[in-house]
C-alpha cells in the first residue's frame, strides 16, 4: 500500500495571463520560498494544471501566484487578500481553483 497521493491542481483565471505557480507549506510546493514554487503547465488561455504527489494525511496549504513575486498573489473579487487553500492528502483528490486577479 503507497504511502503517497497524486493530486491534481487546476487553476482558472479570469483573465489571461501566461504563467501561474502554487507556492506552499511543503517541499514540494516551495517551502513558503516564492523563488522554489511550482510552475504550472498552460492548458488553454486561462487554465492550467499541475499534478503533484504528496504524503497521505498531509495537512498541505497553499497561495496561486502569477509570476514567481508576492506582488501577484491571487486576490478575491473586491482585490482583498485570499486566505490559504488546503486539503489533507487522499488518493483521488482534485483541486480547482478560480483566481478573480493577482492585482
Amino acid at each position: 500500500m503507497s504511502k503517497y497521493c497524486m493530486v491534481n491542481f487546476t487553476v482558472t483565471t479570469k483573465n489571461a495571463t501566461e504563467e501561474v505557480y502554487l507556492v506552499g507549506n511543503t517541499k514540494n510546493l516551495g517551502a513558503w520560498d516564492i523563488l522554489k514554487a511550482s510552475k504550472m503547465k498552460k492548458v488553454g488561455e486561462n487554465t492550467f494544471v499541475l499534478r503533484k504527489r504528496f504524503e497521505l494525511c498531509t495537512e498541505v496549504e497553499y497561495k496561486v501566484v502569477a509570476a514567481k513575486t508576492w506582488e501577484n498573489v491571487e486576490k478575491g473579487i473586491f482585490t482583498e487578500e485570499v486566505e490559504n487553500h488546503h486539503f489533507e492528502g487522499v488518493k483521488g483528490h482534485f483541486e480547482d481553483i478560480y483566481v478573480h486577479s493577482f492585482n
